[in-house]
């Protein structure tokens, strides 16, 4: 099945939650702590309009069924996020039978590609809202306004309304995207597209965390720490100290005496700071011993809070058991898959650099 812009089906879903950050969560939908506010789908630009308010099983089902069998695409902007919670509703065996396509990632092969205009928009946001702003800006600020997370059934009859005026800029913005890429990006984007549905299943699934080694892990980096600490303790070394680049020069180079081996100099600032990161103790260690005790002490505290001590939040945040680091496809201007894993309101959700997921 090939993609024709004028023979597809657009796609939205506007999510809420017991805390407003369960919109962006769909893993708590089991939980029964997250659900689905709007769906709206539609035709091209068909003004007629399906899903609803407080959608049903049988209106996800629609449309995936509808796709199937009039050999429509649907397309989405940040579709892996919507995707998501089609198969938290129990629908994956669907969702992987449809073929997807994902605006945003449109907007990223025209304006990223080739690799030598990189630094042109390297920082450029690529959600929804700043399409519409540069391809219709009389048509920007449609989302003022909008409350995400109310029961009043007015505020609930805005939300649906925006989230049609959603699809229908994304079925726009896809046909413009699509129009503007050469014959070789297109086909790129397709065969991307292909992993959406996949990604989508692995942000949602998560990885399944062995909480008794994480807690073994923590305890061992604890009584690493403690060890080195004994050690430096007697020529001043506290962990307030190691945790500051600014403290422990100082101590290394003023009251050590250890040789300056590298220099820093700020970007910004332009000050020169004298480093003592993991290649300069490297070094150093075979000057001095306590520079060994210094990195391996360092290394003892990072190593708990990164894959110890996080990863046990984690988990016992998501209450699942599980960690849900988020893939985005097309993360960099080369084309890899970049990871984040903070979770933030719907209405301030970040992807990739900071993209709206809209």
């Amino acid at each position: 099945m090939t993609f024709d812009p004028d023979h597809c089906i657009g796609f939205d879903m506007e999510t809420s939650g017991f805390d407003p950050a369960y919109a962006l969560q769909p893993w708590r939908v089991a939980q029964h702590k997250a659900w689905a506010t709007s769906l709206v789908w539609m035709r091209n630009e068909n003004p007629h309009a399906f899903g609803g308010l407080r959608p049903t099983l049988d209106d996800m089902v629609d449309m995936l069924h509808a796709a199937r069998v009039e050999g429509r695409y649907i397309v989405g902007w940040n579709v892996q996020f919507d995707i998501q919670w089609l198969i938290a509703y129990g629908l994956g065996e669907l969702v992987m039978k449809v073929k997807w396509l994902d605006g945003m990632l449109l907007w990223r092969h025209a304006r990223i590609e080739p690799e030598y205009d990189y630094n042109r928009d390297q920082k450029k946001r690529y959600g929804l809202k700043e399409c519409v702003r540069e391809l219709w800006p009389d048509e920007a600020g449609y989302e003022a306004g909008v409350d995400f997370h109310s029961w009043d059934p007015a505020v609930l009859a805005k939300l649906h309304h925006y989230n049609g005026d959603d699809v229908r800029f994304t079925i726009r913005g896809v046909k413009h995207w699509w129009n503007v890429l050469t014959p070789a990006q297109r086909q790129a984007a397709l065969i991307e597209a292909e992993c959406l549905p996949t990604i989508a299943a692995a942000n949602l699934n998560g990885l399944v965390i062995d909480t008794l080694a994480a807690r073994s892990l923590q305890a061992k980096m604890v009584a690493d720490a403690k060890a080195e600490l004994a050690i430096l303790a007697p020529d001043g070394m506290t962990e307030e100290v190691v945790r500051s680049p600014t403290k422990l020069a100082a101590l290394m180079f003023d009251v050590w005496k250890l040789p300056v081996l590298k220099e820093n100099t700020g970007k910004k600032t332009k000050k020169v700071s004298r480093s003592t990161d993991k290649e300069v103790l490297h070094e150093l260690a075979f000057i001095d011993p306590r520079a060994k005790h210094v990195k391996q002490y360092r290394e003892a505290l990072g190593n708990k809070t990164k894959f110890a001590d996080a990863v046990l939040k984690s988990v016992a945040y998501n209450a699942d058991g599980r960690t849900h680091p988020q893939a985005f496809v097309f993360g960099t201007y080369s084309g890899r898959v970049t990871y984040a894993s903070k979770q933030k309101q719907k209405a301030d959700a970040v992807e990739i650099e900071a993209d709206p997921d809209d």
